[in-house]
Protein backbone atom coordinates (compact mmCIF):
# COMPACT_ATOMS: atom_id res chain seq x y z
CA UNK A 1 0.00 0.00 0.00
CA UNK A 2 1.56 3.09 -0.52
CA UNK A 3 2.34 6.11 2.04
CA UNK A 4 -0.28 8.62 1.61
CA UNK A 5 -0.26 11.90 3.70
CA UNK A 6 -3.12 14.54 4.36
CA UNK A 7 -2.42 17.53 6.17
CA UNK A 8 -5.75 18.84 8.09
CA UNK A 9 -6.30 22.64 7.02
CA UNK A 10 -9.10 22.33 9.63
CA UNK A 11 -6.79 21.12 12.30
CA UNK A 12 -3.82 24.51 12.00
CA UNK A 13 -3.86 26.03 15.26
CA UNK A 14 -2.49 29.24 16.17
CA UNK A 15 -2.51 30.87 19.95
CA UNK A 16 -1.42 34.19 20.30
CA UNK A 17 -2.99 34.72 24.19
CA UNK A 18 0.06 33.34 26.16
CA UNK A 19 3.93 34.95 26.43
CA UNK A 20 4.99 32.16 24.24
CA UNK A 21 2.79 31.61 21.23
CA UNK A 22 2.50 28.08 20.03
CA UNK A 23 0.88 26.66 16.85
CA UNK A 24 -0.13 23.09 16.04
CA UNK A 25 0.11 20.98 12.46
CA UNK A 26 -2.00 17.91 12.06
CA UNK A 27 -1.24 15.25 9.82
CA UNK A 28 -3.28 11.92 8.73
CA UNK A 29 -1.02 9.40 7.41
CA UNK A 30 -1.98 5.75 5.93
CA UNK A 31 0.66 3.10 4.10
CA UNK A 32 2.65 3.13 7.19
CA UNK A 33 3.66 0.46 9.79
CA UNK A 34 4.80 2.31 12.91
CA UNK A 35 4.29 5.75 14.77
CA UNK A 36 8.02 6.34 13.56
CA UNK A 37 7.36 6.17 10.05
CA UNK A 38 4.63 8.11 10.22
CA UNK A 39 6.67 10.98 11.93
CA UNK A 40 8.97 10.12 8.87
CA UNK A 41 6.55 10.56 6.38
CA UNK A 42 5.46 14.10 6.73
CA UNK A 43 8.84 15.19 6.44
CA UNK A 44 8.58 17.19 10.42
CA UNK A 45 11.29 17.06 12.46
CA UNK A 46 11.91 19.07 15.69
CA UNK A 47 13.45 22.67 14.96
CA UNK A 48 12.33 22.16 11.90
CA UNK A 49 10.21 25.75 11.09
CA UNK A 50 6.65 26.28 11.28
CA UNK A 51 4.74 27.32 7.55
CA UNK A 52 2.55 29.85 10.00
CA UNK A 53 6.18 31.71 11.01
CA UNK A 54 9.55 31.47 10.03
CA UNK A 55 10.69 32.33 13.55
CA UNK A 56 8.80 29.44 15.40
CA UNK A 57 10.20 26.07 15.39
CA UNK A 58 9.11 22.46 15.76
CA UNK A 59 9.12 21.11 19.68
CA UNK A 60 7.40 18.23 19.56
CA UNK A 61 6.32 15.73 16.94
CA UNK A 62 3.68 12.86 18.11
CA UNK A 63 2.18 9.90 16.39
CA UNK A 64 -0.88 8.20 16.97
CA UNK A 65 -2.96 5.11 15.81
CA UNK A 66 -6.22 6.87 15.49
CA UNK A 67 -7.97 4.27 13.07
CA UNK A 68 -6.75 0.71 11.31
CA UNK A 69 -3.44 1.65 9.27
CA UNK A 70 -4.09 5.41 9.90
CA UNK A 71 -1.87 7.46 11.73
CA UNK A 72 -2.43 11.05 13.19
CA UNK A 73 0.61 13.15 13.26
CA UNK A 74 0.35 16.51 15.69
CA UNK A 75 3.03 18.93 15.22
CA UNK A 76 3.75 22.12 18.00
CA UNK A 77 5.42 24.83 17.48
CA UNK A 78 6.81 27.73 19.59
CA UNK A 79 9.50 30.83 19.26
CA UNK A 80 12.85 30.08 18.40
CA UNK A 81 14.91 30.55 21.81
CA UNK A 82 16.57 33.34 21.92
CA UNK A 83 20.01 33.77 19.99
CA UNK A 84 19.48 30.01 18.12
CA UNK A 85 17.63 30.00 14.03
CA UNK A 86 17.57 27.11 11.79
CA UNK A 87 19.29 29.45 9.46
CA UNK A 88 21.96 31.46 11.17
CA UNK A 89 21.57 33.75 8.26
CA UNK A 90 17.70 34.57 8.14
CA UNK A 91 18.22 36.94 11.19
CA UNK A 92 21.09 38.87 10.20
CA UNK A 93 19.51 39.52 7.23
CA UNK A 94 16.65 41.24 8.96
CA UNK A 95 16.25 45.30 8.90
CA UNK A 96 17.06 47.34 11.80
CA UNK A 97 13.98 48.18 13.44
CA UNK A 98 13.56 51.81 15.24
CA UNK A 99 11.32 53.24 18.13
CA UNK A 100 11.56 57.50 18.38
CA UNK A 101 10.86 58.79 22.47
CA UNK A 102 10.78 62.32 23.70
CA UNK A 103 12.59 63.06 26.83
CA UNK A 104 14.30 66.65 28.56
CA UNK A 105 17.20 67.71 30.02
CA UNK A 106 18.18 70.42 32.19
CA UNK A 107 21.40 72.92 31.87
CA UNK A 108 22.45 76.39 32.55
CA UNK A 109 21.70 79.00 29.68
CA UNK A 110 23.60 81.82 28.56
CA UNK A 111 20.84 83.26 25.80
CA UNK A 112 17.88 83.68 25.56
CA UNK A 113 15.89 82.37 22.29
CA UNK A 114 16.71 84.94 19.81
CA UNK A 115 20.33 85.00 20.97
CA UNK A 116 20.52 88.00 23.39
CA UNK A 117 22.95 87.27 26.40
CA UNK A 118 21.23 86.94 29.99
CA UNK A 119 22.74 89.94 31.73
CA UNK A 120 20.83 91.42 34.68
CA UNK A 121 20.08 95.13 34.41
CA UNK A 122 23.15 96.55 34.28
CA UNK A 123 24.16 94.37 31.70
CA UNK A 124 26.71 91.84 33.51
CA UNK A 125 26.73 88.14 33.31
CA UNK A 126 25.34 85.90 36.22
CA UNK A 127 28.15 83.78 37.97
CA UNK A 128 24.94 81.29 38.59
CA UNK A 129 23.02 81.54 35.12
CA UNK A 130 19.56 80.72 35.23
CA UNK A 131 18.83 76.50 34.19
CA UNK A 132 16.08 75.30 31.90
CA UNK A 133 14.82 72.18 30.22
CA UNK A 134 14.98 71.34 27.01
CA UNK A 135 13.73 68.72 25.71
CA UNK A 136 15.15 65.60 23.42
CA UNK A 137 14.19 62.85 20.97
CA UNK A 138 15.79 59.43 21.58
CA UNK A 139 15.97 57.35 18.51
CA UNK A 140 15.89 53.58 19.39
CA UNK A 141 17.58 51.14 17.08
CA UNK A 142 17.81 47.38 17.24
CA UNK A 143 19.38 45.16 14.79
CA UNK A 144 20.53 41.73 15.00
CA UNK A 145 23.99 41.01 15.12
CA UNK A 146 26.35 38.28 14.99
CA UNK A 147 27.89 38.80 18.36
CA UNK A 148 28.12 41.73 21.04
CA UNK A 149 30.83 43.83 20.52
CA UNK A 150 31.82 45.53 23.74
CA UNK A 151 34.51 47.40 22.44
CA UNK A 152 32.72 48.80 19.71
CA UNK A 153 30.10 49.86 22.28
CA UNK A 154 33.03 51.36 24.38
CA UNK A 155 34.22 53.14 21.27
CA UNK A 156 30.99 54.95 20.26
CA UNK A 157 29.62 55.72 23.09
CA UNK A 158 29.40 59.22 24.68
CA UNK A 159 30.88 60.52 21.06
CA UNK A 160 28.66 62.86 18.78
CA UNK A 161 28.22 62.02 14.71
CA UNK A 162 31.77 63.49 13.16
CA UNK A 163 29.44 63.44 10.02
CA UNK A 164 26.08 63.44 8.49
CA UNK A 165 24.43 60.48 9.28
CA UNK A 166 21.38 58.71 7.44
CA UNK A 167 19.22 56.19 9.34
CA UNK A 168 16.09 53.95 7.67
CA UNK A 169 16.97 55.90 4.29
CA UNK A 170 15.03 59.14 5.44
CA UNK A 171 16.40 60.65 8.66
CA UNK A 172 19.46 63.12 7.87
CA UNK A 173 21.20 63.95 10.75
CA UNK A 174 24.00 66.76 10.33
CA UNK A 175 27.19 66.59 12.19
CA UNK A 176 27.16 67.13 16.01
CA UNK A 177 23.47 66.99 16.42
CA UNK A 178 23.41 63.23 17.60
CA UNK A 179 24.72 61.57 20.94
CA UNK A 180 25.23 57.80 20.98
CA UNK A 181 24.01 57.11 24.65
CA UNK A 182 24.42 53.44 25.02
CA UNK A 183 25.73 49.84 23.26
CA UNK A 184 24.03 47.11 24.73
CA UNK A 185 22.64 43.73 24.50
CA UNK A 186 18.24 43.78 23.71
CA UNK A 187 18.18 40.57 26.18
CA UNK A 188 19.84 37.77 27.57
CA UNK A 189 22.63 36.25 25.36
CA UNK A 190 24.36 32.65 25.87
CA UNK A 191 28.00 31.62 24.20
CA UNK A 192 26.05 28.87 21.45
CA UNK A 193 23.64 31.83 20.51
CA UNK A 194 23.61 32.55 16.48
CA UNK A 195 22.77 36.24 16.85
CA UNK A 196 22.67 38.73 19.55
CA UNK A 197 19.64 41.85 18.94
CA UNK A 198 21.72 44.57 19.95
CA UNK A 199 20.44 47.66 21.06
CA UNK A 200 21.53 51.50 19.97
CA UNK A 201 20.26 54.95 22.07
CA UNK A 202 20.72 58.05 19.92
CA UNK A 203 20.02 61.39 21.71
CA UNK A 204 18.93 64.68 19.38
CA UNK A 205 18.24 67.91 20.84
CA UNK A 206 18.25 71.49 19.45
CA UNK A 207 20.81 74.04 18.52
CA UNK A 208 20.43 77.60 18.94
CA UNK A 209 22.91 78.40 16.10
CA UNK A 210 21.69 77.17 12.35
CA UNK A 211 24.90 76.81 11.25
CA UNK A 212 27.78 74.69 11.65
CA UNK A 213 31.31 75.98 13.55
CA UNK A 214 35.00 75.88 12.09
CA UNK A 215 35.63 72.46 12.97
CA UNK A 216 32.13 71.35 10.84
CA UNK A 217 30.20 70.70 14.05
CA UNK A 218 27.18 71.80 15.05
CA UNK A 219 27.21 73.17 18.91
CA UNK A 220 24.60 71.04 20.07
CA UNK A 221 26.32 69.51 22.38
CA UNK A 222 29.01 71.89 22.55
CA UNK A 223 29.30 73.45 25.86
CA UNK A 224 28.77 77.03 25.43
CA UNK A 225 28.69 80.30 28.31
CA UNK A 226 28.84 84.13 27.94
CA UNK A 227 33.03 85.46 27.48
CA UNK A 228 33.05 87.32 30.28
CA UNK A 229 35.98 87.17 32.79
CA UNK A 230 38.00 89.80 35.81
CA UNK A 231 40.99 89.86 34.18
CA UNK A 232 42.78 90.80 30.68
CA UNK A 233 45.72 91.54 29.09
CA UNK A 234 47.46 94.74 29.27
CA UNK A 235 51.34 96.07 28.67
CA UNK A 236 52.55 97.49 32.07
CA UNK A 237 53.86 101.01 31.96
CA UNK A 238 57.35 100.13 32.34
CA UNK A 239 57.60 97.74 29.50
CA UNK A 240 58.26 93.92 29.92
CA UNK A 241 56.00 92.38 27.86
CA UNK A 242 51.74 92.08 28.13
CA UNK A 243 50.93 90.17 30.72
CA UNK A 244 47.61 89.68 32.50
CA UNK A 245 45.86 91.40 35.19
CA UNK A 246 42.68 92.54 36.90
CA UNK A 247 40.26 94.50 34.91
CA UNK A 248 39.68 97.50 37.13
CA UNK A 249 36.48 100.29 37.16
CA UNK A 250 36.71 103.76 38.22
CA UNK A 251 36.07 103.12 41.98
CA UNK A 252 35.21 105.57 44.96
CA UNK A 253 36.81 109.12 44.42
CA UNK A 254 37.85 108.42 40.92
CA UNK A 255 40.64 105.53 42.12
CA UNK A 256 41.22 102.25 40.52
CA UNK A 257 39.32 99.18 42.19
CA UNK A 258 39.36 95.44 40.89
CA UNK A 259 35.93 94.57 39.11
CA UNK A 260 33.54 92.86 41.95
CA UNK A 261 31.42 90.86 38.59
CA UNK A 262 32.82 89.26 35.58
CA UNK A 263 32.85 91.98 32.96
CA UNK A 264 31.79 90.73 29.43
CA UNK A 265 34.68 90.24 27.02
CA UNK A 266 34.95 90.53 22.97
CA UNK A 267 36.42 87.20 22.03
CA UNK A 268 39.58 88.66 22.13
CA UNK A 269 40.17 88.87 26.09
CA UNK A 270 39.79 92.49 26.15
CA UNK A 271 36.55 94.22 27.50
CA UNK A 272 33.26 95.07 25.01
CA UNK A 273 32.52 97.92 27.63
CA UNK A 274 35.07 100.37 25.99
CA UNK A 275 35.46 102.55 29.70
CA UNK A 276 36.66 99.41 31.34
CA UNK A 277 40.47 99.21 31.76
CA UNK A 278 43.37 97.39 33.58
CA UNK A 279 45.82 97.45 36.18
CA UNK A 280 47.80 100.75 36.16
CA UNK A 281 45.19 102.60 34.07
CA UNK A 282 46.81 100.37 31.07
CA UNK A 283 44.31 99.89 28.13
CA UNK A 284 43.43 96.51 27.55
CA UNK A 285 45.16 94.16 24.46
CA UNK A 286 43.65 91.26 22.74
CA UNK A 287 45.01 88.29 24.62
CA UNK A 288 48.38 87.51 22.65
CA UNK A 289 48.08 83.83 22.45
CA UNK A 290 44.84 84.30 20.43
CA UNK A 291 41.44 82.08 20.76
CA UNK A 292 42.46 79.42 23.27
CA UNK A 293 42.80 75.98 22.13
CA UNK A 294 39.92 74.30 21.09
CA UNK A 295 37.50 77.16 21.49
CA UNK A 296 34.82 78.79 19.56
CA UNK A 297 33.48 82.42 19.45
CA UNK A 298 30.36 83.27 18.36
CA UNK A 299 29.95 87.10 17.83
CA UNK A 300 26.22 88.38 18.49
CA UNK A 301 27.12 92.11 19.17
CA UNK A 302 25.12 92.52 22.38
CA UNK A 303 28.00 89.58 23.48
CA UNK A 304 30.31 87.15 22.87
CA UNK A 305 30.18 83.46 23.34
CA UNK A 306 32.81 80.82 23.57
CA UNK A 307 32.60 77.37 23.37
CA UNK A 308 34.15 74.28 23.72
CA UNK A 309 33.60 70.61 22.13
CA UNK A 310 33.00 68.50 25.21
CA UNK A 311 32.21 64.81 23.76
CA UNK A 312 34.76 63.30 21.16
CA UNK A 313 33.22 63.13 17.61
CA UNK A 314 33.29 60.02 15.68
CA UNK A 315 31.89 58.78 12.28
CA UNK A 316 28.54 56.94 13.01
CA UNK A 317 28.86 54.99 9.51
CA UNK A 318 31.00 52.68 11.41
CA UNK A 319 28.17 51.17 13.48
CA UNK A 320 26.89 50.03 9.87
CA UNK A 321 23.43 50.61 10.58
Amino acid sequence: MPVVVTQRWSGVSFNQSTQQPMAKTIFDVSGVATPSAAIAATGVSINSPSGLSQYMLCSSVEAELSKFDLYEVTATYENCPVGFFPNPLAPLQDPPKYKWECGNTSEAVDRDPTGNPITNSAGDAWSNPPTRNFSVLCLRVIKNQPQYNPSMALQFQDNVNSAAVIFNNQWIFNPGVMLCKSIQPAQWTSQAGLYVPVEYVFEMRTSIKTTPDSDGLYDNYKARAVDAGFRGWYTPKGGGGTIMGAITTTGDAGRPQAASVEIRLDGTGQPIDTTSFMVEGQPPVPNPKGVPKGAFVDNLSAAYFIKYNVYPSIDFSGLGL
